[in-house]
């Protein structure tokens, strides 16, 4: 959850790769029950901080050519487009959900932020 609460707060935006482990498929019934758990676990985790920071995870195996999959998010990366706005009429502290929509617009896919975190930390006093 800490985890979570610095990249809302932050400006990152985070990829993850997640390499499929080869020995996967070898492991005893009740070890494969553990592991898959586990891997589940670590799933949700990477999906959690990427998408809260409008990035994603890359799910490859062990054969992938692992430069490929850096220059494909470099290529993804290169091509984002910065948004920004100052909110009026709304608590600066707090979490402050986001939705982007295009108009007239056809792409596959649209990401980013679902929203934005501002800490009682970070609170500046109003002028």
């Amino acid at each position: 959850v800490e985890v979570l609460d610095v990249l809302k707060e932050s400006d990152a935006v985070d990829y993850a790769v997640a390499v499929e482990p080869f020995w996967r498929a070898g492991l005893s019934r009740s070890g494969r029950a553990l592991r898959e758990k586990t891997e589940m676990s670590a799933t949700e985790f990477l999906q959690g901080i990427t998408s809260a920071t409008g990035g994603r995870v890359w799910h490859i195996d062990a054969a992938t050519n692992i430069k490929d999959v850096f220059l494909r998010i470099l290529t993804e990366m290169e091509s984002r487009y910065l948004v920004s706005y100052e909110p009026v009429g709304v608590p600066r502290e707090g979490w402050h959900t986001l939705e982007i929509r295009l108009r007239g617009k056809l792409v596959d896919e649209v990401r980013s932020r679902p929203g934005y975190l501002v800490s009682s930390k970070y609170k500046q006093s109003d002028p």
